[in-house]
């Protein structure tokens, strides 16, 4: 890797090599326009039939139950354990290009210890890109990238959300419950939603100290900021969609950073026994004269039984 120093115009006009922090500040802006373009990595929200997998939600319901005509007789059979299956999140990847540097004079300027030369596409990633790509894939809200939030779609500084699993247990049981119309009484305990960081989520909108450039005259002149915004958003880009080391995705559960939330799946707690302290409770109904009904249902306490994270990795 080769940092270089940028030449830049002081405010008295002299050419002068930037310092780190304002290549630090140059990262940052690159961040910005990573939140502000169009999302070449992108996650949305489908029906069913996501690429990052399927997400169970267990829950017990009850019982399937026992009638008889004269007297309550045992349940017929214990708690059942029942699982939906969320397939809600699609992850694209839009391959772009590098930016063309037909004239060898595309990027930066600086001082070779002898003269003036232009950087290259390495030096300019190996410069700025390399911290910027660092910040999207570090676990942060950073512009541009994702992650799950807890019963919140679009908060502050998010956007384009949507709703990517929910995790539910066995309620209290209902008049279905109680007459045998129902085996299952569902509530939900917390839903989660997958949001876009907007442009500006970490960094705000950073200033910088536009760098100067070789015309291809061979005269020095600052780009425009226009100019230098679209040589980062789009430097940025090709790296991160296209270069091993340093593209960026993401995946439920597997290698990378934790962004946002973990999606908890959790349901009523049952040792496996029948009876008080064991998570499994008889219920008895009499629903006329000669029709007696028992069946078992869930009713201990709340527990984790699973966990999804969705990660980031830069690979």
């Amino acid at each position: 890797m080769t940092v270089r120093n940028p030449l830049a115009f002081n405010v008295s006009d002299y050419l002068q090599e930037q310092s780190a922090a304002s290549k630090t500040a140059i990262s940052q802006r690159a961040v910005y326009q990573f939140g502000l373009g169009t999302p070449k990595i992108n996650l949305s929200g489908v029906v069913s039939g996501g690429n990052l997998g399927t997400m169970l939600d267990y829950r017990y319901r009850t019982g399937y139950g026992a009638i008889n005509a004269s007297a309550f007789n045992d349940a017929g059979g214990p708690i059942i354990s029942a699982s939906v299956g969320y397939s809600k999140i699609l992850s694209t990847t839009t391959s772009t290009s590098a930016p063309i540097d037909t004239n060898l004079v595309r990027f930066p300027a600086y001082w070779n210890g002898s003269g003036v030369q232009s950087m290259n596409l390495t030096d300019f990633f190996d410069t700025y890109i390399d911290t910027a790509i660092g910040y999207l894939a570090d676990g942060n809200a950073t512009d541009g990238t994702w992650q799950i939030h807890l019963n919140a779609v679009n908060p502050i500084n998010f956007s384009n959300g949507f709703w990517a699993y929910t995790d539910t247990y066995f309620g209290n049981p209902d008049s279905n419950i109680l007459n045998g119309i129902s085996l299952d009484a569902p509530v939900t305990n917390n839903d989660f939603y997958a949001n876009r960081a907007n442009a500006g989520a970490r960094f705000g909108v950073p200033s910088i100290e536009l760098p100067a450039y070789i015309t291809t005259a061979g005269d020095l002149k600052t780009y425009s900021a226009a100019e230098f915004d679209t040589l980062l958003l789009d430097t940025i880009n090709y790296y991160t969609t296209n270069i091993v080391g340093h593209r960026i995705s993401y995946n439920i559960n597997g290698v990378g950073v934790n962004k946002g939330s973990t999606m908890t799946d959790t349901r009523r707690f049952w040792n496996g026994g029948a009876g008080p302290g064991t998570g499994q409770t008889r219920q008895q109904i009499q629903v006329g004269v000669d029709d007696y009904r028992s069946r078992y249902y869930p009713d201990g306490s709340l527990v984790t039984v699973g966990a999804y994270a969705l990660r980031i990795v830069r690979s």
